[in-house]
């Protein structure tokens, strides 16, 4: 499909006035309004406010009752931006990290397009969507009736992939991106001078135990001959944090993940043999944490040194 360099020049600007502006989930109202009035420009139907800050421009053409949905998200991250361009983020801690700048100008540009030739017979919905890194804007649309108001017989969407060769796209059949299902481990010790490890409990030899443990649970859980045309199976850590400083053993410390959501039938074993092989690890490690120390105790009281 020939897109004229007008079209390229004004979705480049586009995409870069959000990228310099920014916003968190559900506080997209300047990025809201900026879709709202391009689609308004476009001659396209908007409705404001779905899901809090969604919009959804409807375009008809044609007699057909058929009708679709094309998708993007509009939402940044709290992340400090180091870039120095000059279409860097304006707004200190948050920053477009997820390229939504990027989604979100390109289903404006799609939006231009189709409106200009209508070569299509039906409706297309084109929907902008808020909080999509982990808070429910999506959720929030559909409560808020987007697939009763505006009805979709399929629904389509995209996300960059930095790396791939410009031009290109990627395809697959069955599941292509994989959803945050969070979770927190807190792993409780007892603290204890540096110098004198034996008197507590250190969560941080379990902590390190069940990380390695979470790595290793997608290649010994899932079927390598399934996983990837079923369910997709992810497992990823991401921060730890413990609670004193280097020479104080700390008696907390927690472990911040994710799995992916999937199909719950299919990922059900999955995450309960996850489950099993984490709880497994603590109760082995403070098991033989125990032992330890209670020998010590045992040697310190007769004096013995073996």
């Amino acid at each position: 499909m020939f897109i004229p360099e007008k079209l390229q020049d004004e979705m480049s600007e586009w995409r870069r006035d959000i990228h310099a502006h920014p916003e968190l989930a559900f506080q997209e109202k300047r990025t809201s309004e900026l879709v709202a009035a391009r689609l308004e420009s476009f001659g396209i139907e908007v409705h404001r406010g779905i899901g809090k800050t969604g919009v959804v421009g409807v375009l008809k053409s044609g007699t057909s009752g058929r009708s679709v949905g094309l998708r993007a998200d509009m939402d940044a991250l709290p992340i400090q931006e180091a870039n120095t361009f000059g279409h860097r983020s304006r707004h200190d801690g948050v920053m477009h990290a997820c390229g939504h700048d990027g989604h979100t100008a390109m289903l404006l540009g799609a939006a231009q397009h189709l409106a200009r030739t209508r070569h299509f017979d039906g409706t297309v919905h084109l929907i902008f969507q808020p909080a999509e890194e982990g808070i429910g804007g999506a959720k929030a649309m559909v409560d808020d009736g987007l697939f009763r108001r505006f009805p979709c017989e399929s629904l389509f969407g995209m996300h960059n992939r930095p790396g791939m060769a410009l031009g290109r796209f990627a395809v697959r059949s069955g599941p292509m991106m994989a959803g945050g299902a969070f979770f927190d481990i807190d792993v409780a010790g007892r603290g204890a001078h540096g110098a004198r490890p034996e008197s507590g409990i250190d969560p941080v030899l379990a902590a390190a135990h069940i990380a390695t443990a979470i790595q290793s649970i997608v290649s010994s859980a899932a079927d390598a001959r399934t996983q990837g045309q079923t369910m997709g199976a992810v497992s990823s850590l991401n921060s730890l944090m413990a609670v004193l400083g280097p020479l104080i053993g700390p008696p907390l410390l927690a472990l911040v993940s994710h799995l992916p959501r999937g199909d719950w039938r299919i990922g059900a074993p999955f995450y309960v043999c996850a489950s099993l092989q984490l709880a497994a690890l603590v109760l082995a490690v403070l098991h033989f944490r125990g032992q330890r120390r209670a020998r010590l105790a045992a040697q310190a009281a007769t004096g013995s040194t073996a």
